[in-house]
């Protein structure tokens, strides 16, 4: 009898918390199915929420009928894919019940919406008290949407808080009051991020590369005769080399801004001072090569069979960047337009490297559903390297450099214990 089917001899479950759980299918090909279908729906709100972000970033002035169309579409539909896509990802392991599931993914919807509403009245509000017009239904209902984002970002915080801690045969009431200060605690920051359409770019993005890795088809086990330990390959070497390229990388942001800055304290006033500072943030998009290195030594150590795949990556890149930093050198401007067309084909470039292992990754994918995984791969990293980098100064290589070079290589290549059955 399947898990589905649930035996009516068995007693009934004590506790409704813990009925009916989310479990994957039993069968591989069922499994495997239902991971591709998940990292498609992942993959849509990853392209919907970019194209939501542009039209954002774009469409100043658009009637507000329109406004709200697109603030459903990217603000709403794409982030409610991306919780839909983490909740079938999580919901065994957090220990979530199908009605808590359903549950958790209502909530998280209604507080995209909620949220997405709080900026469009804020924004209809302020426009129209600019010109002094009275205040609208939409425009007077800021605080009431407010509210109903607070509530329902807090229950679905505190939802699979509850799961999760019950699971571990916590109290009823224990696991409450936990639940409750998680949600209490945490609903301020992700209200926060959440106002901004970049967060759910980013949060889309997760979603898809947690999918993708957790797509993978997992080798079987053997029949237990007697327990052996299993230690992953010793990555003390390559860790070193990673170590390297990212202080390589954060010494080159360092490098770059420090003189940038010393430029334009120096030429306070002058033409020069806005030069230097714009100059300086296309050269600091420079430490991404030693940093994409140690990415892709990661990558071979990693995932071997992609090894090839992000060295191809990395090379067409690398060629990429050097090329548009140096269209943005020769080309700057004040007004900044070489800018900003450079760095967009700059990332595009870096997102190359992600394509590549993606493809490679789903090698064993029908041809259509490689082709989308990789096209949504291009995407996800351009946007995100055009949003957290490019468009930045490439400062954030400088905080991503660091951490890698102060401790996070060993957390990367962290030697692995697994006690697995011996046959």
């Amino acid at each position: 009898m399947s898990a589905e089917t649930p035996n009516p001899a068995d007693p009934a479950p004590a506790d409704a918390s813990v009925a009916e759980p989310v479990t994957e299918p039993a069968d591989p090909s069922a499994r495997s199915k239902r991971r591709t279908s998940t990292v498609a729906l992942a993959g849509i709100a990853v392209v919907v929420s970019v194209a939501w972000y542009i039209s954002f970033v774009f469409g100043v002035g658009m009637p507000v009928g329109l406004r709200l169309g697109l603030v459903v579409v990217g603000g709403v539909a794409a982030p409610s894919l991306a919780v839909f896509a983490a909740v079938r990802l999580t919901a065994p392991a957090l220990g979530l019940s199908r009605t808590q599931a359903r549950v958790l993914f209502a909530l998280a919807t209604l507080a995209f919406a909620a949220v997405a509403l709080v900026g469009v009245s804020f924004s209809v509000g302020m426009d129209e008290g600019d010109a002094g017009q009275p205040r609208s239904l939409l425009g007077s209902l800021t605080g009431p949407f407010a509210l109903a984002a607070i509530l329902a970002t807090a229950a679905a915080v505190a939802l699979p808080v509850f799961a999760a801690v019950r699971k571990r045969r916590l109290g009823v009431p224990a696991a409450t009051a936990i639940a409750a200060g998680v949600g209490v605690v945490a609903t301020p920051l992700v209200l926060v991020s959440l106002l901004a359409p970049g967060s759910i770019v980013i949060l889309c993005v997760t979603v898809f590369v947690f999918a993708l890795v957790r797509s993978r088809p997992r080798a079987p086990r053997p029949a237990a005769t007697s327990a052996v330990v299993v230690r992953s390959p010793d990555h003390s070497a390559v860790r070193a080399r990673v170590t390297l390229f990212a202080g390589i990388a954060l010494a080159t942001s360092l490098v770059v801004w420090t003189t940038g800055l010393g430029m334009s304290i120096r030429g306070t006033g002058t033409d020069v001072a806005g030069s230097a500072l714009g100059i300086s943030a296309a050269l600091a998009q420079l430490a991404v090569v030693p940093l994409l290195w140690a990415a892709t030594l990661t990558v071979a150590a990693r995932l071997p069979r992609a090894a090839d795949a992000a060295r191809i990556g990395f090379a067409a890149a690398s060629v990429v960047v050097v090329v548009s930093v140096a269209g943005m050198v020769i080309g700057f401007s004040p007004a900044g337009d070489a800018f900003i067309l450079a760095a967009g084909v700059l990332s595009v470039g870096v997102a190359l490297w992600g394509g590549a292992i993606v493809w490679s990754l789903a090698a064993a994918w029908p041809i259509a559903a490689r082709v989308g995984a990789a096209g949504v791969a291009v995407v996800a990293a351009a946007s995100l390297y055009a949003l957290l980098v490019a468009l930045s100064g490439g400062v954030t290589l400088a905080l991503v450099s660091g951490f890698v070079a102060f401790g996070g290589s060993r957390m990367l290549l962290r030697p692995s214990r697994a006690t697995l059955p011996a046959s």
